[in-house]
């Protein structure tokens, strides 16, 4: 996720795959409640995923989770 931390409303997640299909993007506070859910098509190969719903968080930690054919991928950012 670029920038880390974030600042002001949008991100970038940067995420490879080796073969097309859906993507969820979810974005959870600390405690796993889940603020904001997005859906994208990806190809096969690096694919850059602008992450809306950034605005509406407030200053803190969260954890962005990546998950596509039942297999999840979670990183931490802050946002300021």
């Amino acid at each position: 996720l670029t920038p880390n931390p974030v600042r002001g409303a949008t991100a970038n997640a940067r995420i490879e795959t080796v073969t097309g299909g859906v993507i969820t993007l979810r974005i959870a506070d600390m405690n796993g409640r889940i603020l904001h859910q997005q859906t994208n098509n990806v190809s096969a190969g690096v694919n850059s995923i602008s992450i809306t719903g950034i605005s509406k968080l407030q200053p803190g930690m969260y954890m962005l989770q990546m998950v596509s054919n039942g297999e999840t991928v979670s990183t931490k950012f802050s946002k300021l």
